[in-house]
């Protein structure tokens, strides 16, 4: 009897397996730190043929890009030398919002601050962030950074204000280029125990760009942003995705579901770079 109808992606998978034959981007990487597991997120290594998993999230750190900048009465920029915190310039780990924490002071008047910067994917970005009046708080960045390249002051009342700017991880997107895929399932392996499907030193393919199935944690439906887990829980680990929001989960920069599965646990297909 001749097939009449046929679906349009496989009907029995394994985590971490390739949804289809299609354009993919596969990279051959080295497990650089712990053992690795199929079909998880993976973290950029230390050096760039290096893979790792994905560690816990970074403490917040309110002066990591900037310490205490002053006012003036003139405007003001601030680049180079000026981002003197333990980050400064240089790329920030995990792409993450900005934290600005005033000093109490009248000096502080009606203004902006603008950010000129790199969001997720490499975009150049620019935020404007109003000075509060007084200054005696901490305020935050609408957007996510995963760099800060200089920073633009309007002129203040006096130069007794003073501003550190730093990150914080309350707000956070996975960026392709810190978190550059999924851990591949590859059939010819020689196996290890289950807790160690690649060991640490050992090549690996990544997808960076293709549909790979998943597990998930909770029911997903077509078309949902990926939001991945960045604190082990019990038998969960930080890798792991979902569909919609929820604590300890961060969105994963473009990608999506492309299949709809009801079950916790079950496989998802997923698509990432469409």
């Amino acid at each position: 009897m001749s097939q009449t109808s046929y679906a349009a992606n496989m009907t029995a998978a394994r985590k971490g397996q390739q949804g289809d034959c299609g354009w993919n981007d596969i990279h051959s990487k080295v497990a650089e730190g712990g053992a690795m597991t199929f079909g998880l997120i993976c973290e950029a290594g230390t050096a760039c043929d290096q893979v790792k998993p994905v560690a816990a999230l970074p403490a917040a750190d309110t002066d990591s890009i900037a310490t205490a900048l002053a006012s003036a009465a003139t405007a003001q920029t601030f680049e180079l030398t000026d981002l003197d915190g333990v980050i400064g310039d240089g790329p920030i780990p995990l792409a993450q919002r900005l934290a600005f924490v005033w000093n109490n002071h009248a000096d502080w008047i009606a203004g902006w601050l603008k950010v000129v910067g790199e969001g997720p994917g490499g975009v150049h970005q620019v935020e404007l962030v109003p000075v509060p009046v007084g200054g005696n708080t901490t305020t935050y960045s609408a957007s996510v950074f995963k760099r800060v390249d200089r920073m633009y002051l309007d002129a203040m009342g006096g130069v007794n204000g003073t501003l550190d700017v730093g990150t914080d991880p309350t707000e956070c997107i996975l960026d392709p280029e810190q978190y550059p895929g999924v851990v591949l399932y590859e059939v010819g392996r020689e196996p290890y125990a289950a807790a160690t499907e690649v060991a640490q030193y050992t090549p690996v393919s990544i997808l960076k760009r293709g549909r790979v199935w998943m597990q998930v944690e909770a029911a997903v439906t077509k078309g949902d942003p990926v939001f991945v887990r960045m604190l082990a829980a019990g038998a969960d680990l930080r890798g792991q995705v979902r569909g919609t929001p929820a604590a300890n989960f961060f969105i994963y920069h473009n990608a999506r579901f492309v299949t709809t599965q009801s079950a916790a646990d079950g496989l998802a297909l997923v698509e990432f770079g469409g």
